[in-house]
């Protein structure tokens, strides 16, 4: 327990004292900021003042982080955690290119793959989204930290020509419509769909 107590005090004073001495020091440097007098009362003193007040906010949120690991260390190796996480996750969020560059790397690893042990339910699943993709209905849409694949009812053409008579997918059934998900640069579902590209079940049964 008492180990347990100076590992709690230890975090607290090194961690917390550490965030006030960034923030003040913050601090000292925007109130010491001072405008010209040619641009007071014109637009670069109310843009400036503008940023100066979001950056107090941001210093704020680091202060009230501070307190909280002052207050409990485990917390703000929780809060810690899922900033970063968040944090990598939005930046290996894969775009539509990876997604499309996907399905032609294993398109044509599938046309190296012999016919008679190439999987048929793996290439009837890039058949289907090269399908989507001639269509002009395969879309995305990014949630910040993943991003998904869908198919759409209609191609942009059809809504730019007809934009009265398109019907919009329901939200009840959305999801049937997903094609894949991706996150942490990678695309999942077709990851696991094209294992066994080159394991054909219907290989060994004799055709009487």
């Amino acid at each position: 327990m008492s180990k347990f107590l100076n590992f709690h005090r230890k975090i607290k004073n090194r961690y917390g004292n550490q965030l006030y001495e960034v923030i003040n020091k913050y601090n000292k440097k925007l109130n010491s900021i001072e405008m010209p007098e040619k641009f007071k009362g014109t637009f670069v003193e109310k843009w400036v003042t503008y940023w100066k007040d979001v950056y107090r906010d941001y210093l704020d949120v680091i202060k009230d982080s501070a307190n909280e690991i002052k207050k409990s260390p485990w917390k703000g190796v929780a809060l810690l955690s899922v900033f970063t996480s968040g944090t990598y996750l939005f930046t290996t969020n894969p775009d539509e290119k990876s997604y499309r560059d996907t399905v032609l790397s294993y398109s044509n690893e599938l046309i190296l793959v012999g016919p008679s042990i190439r999987n048929p339910n793996c290439l009837n699943h890039i058949k289907c989204l090269e399908q989507l993709y001639n269509e002009g209905t395969m879309k995305r849409f990014s949630f910040g930290l993943f991003s998904i694949m869908w198919a759409d009812n209609y191609n942009k053409c059809v809504v730019y020509i007809k934009p009265y008579a398109i019907l919009k997918p329901e939200y009840l059934t959305f999801y049937e419509r997903i094609v894949d998900v991706g996150f942490c640069n990678k695309w999942w579902a077709i990851e696991k769909k094209m294992i066994d590209m080159d394991v054909n079940p219907d290989e060994w049964i004799d055709k009487e």
